[in-house]
């Protein structure tokens, strides 16, 4: 962790973090762009496993990867910031595990295993992006390609460096995983739908009043469990936190509530349908 953070901290000031960037998944998650960079993700891992096999496996990431950004661009715009800087964090992290350990390639392979997810199942695209790009600069590295001098000025995701000049060949999705992928956001909306319950309520209840926080020069930190966009809103589920307002302090414990900006002003919209005085 300490090293992860001492990337973003001391050696990103030349990302480019865009405005558009958002780590929240829309409500209700769909499963089809999930589906897309995960197929994306384990023809990496394919590439990286079967050197003998790279050109192929390249080939076919790269038909995810362009099926992806052409139907998901909005998306694609809106998370790749995050893509970038926290893929290079993370491979950063990962390499930090092994340095003054002089192995060889193969124990080097080996060493890396238990830091590549290759079972694992994500239903947001900001998990995704830590692993893909991750896993797309150990490839790059074993390709010999010095990737790194002006990485953040260059802007691109590290599977786009490692894809760019790799000829598209289509592909088709894993049916069994396509089908766990499918269940496992479909568990993930089912939990999403009872955390959003109060904001649900208050939109179709026009007589349920809201708090608004201006938490703007707080110094407190906070909990959540989550954050969704529904309905045009920014959704943090499960947020806890608590505040000194005047003489009195507020707790606010395991809510769901909306968060918004107003020029430099950061506020908590929280939908007021538990008992309450005015």
């Amino acid at each position: 962790v300490a090293t992860h953070e001492l990337v973003h901290f001391y050696y990103q000031s030349q990302a480019n973090v865009s405005f558009e960037t958002n780590r929240a998944s829309s409500y209700p998650i769909d499963p089809t762009p999930r589906l897309y960079r995960q197929m994306l993700f384990h023809r990496l891992i394919a590439a990286y496993d079967h050197p003998d096999q790279e050109a192929e496996y390249l080939a076919k990431a790269k038909y995810w990867l362009e099926k992806y950004k052409s139907e998901f661009a909005e998306e694609y715009n809106a998370t790749r910031s995050t893509d970038i800087v926290e893929s290079s964090a993370r491979y950063s992290e990962n390499l930090a595990n092994l340095i003054g350990d002089d192995l060889d390639q193969k124990a080097f392979v080996e060493a890396m295993q238990p830091m590549i997810f290759r079972n694992a199942i994500f239903d947001s695209a900001s998990a995704e992006g830590y692993e893909i790009g991750f896993i797309a600069g150990l490839i790059l590295d074993r390709q010999g390609v010095e990737w790194k001098k002006d990485f953040y000025k260059n802007d691109q995701l590290i599977e786009e460096v490692l894809l760019a000049k790799v000829e598209t060949q289509e592909d088709a999705a894993d049916k069994d995983f396509e089908t766990k992928l499918k269940a496992e956001i479909d568990k993930v909306n089912q939990e999403a739908q009872a955390a959003l319950g109060s904001i649900l309520k208050a939109k179709d209840d026009k007589s349920i009043p809201y708090l608004k926080l201006d938490i703007s020069q707080s110094m407190a930190s906070f909990g959540a469990s989550g954050s969704l966009m529904f309905d045009g809103m920014e959704v943090v589920t499960g947020y806890t936190s608590s505040y000194q307002i005047g003489e009195q302090r507020l707790t606010i414990n395991n809510l769901s509530v909306v968060q918004d900006m107003e020029g430099e002003h950061i506020y908590l919209i929280i939908p007021l349908t538990m008992e309450h005085k005015l």
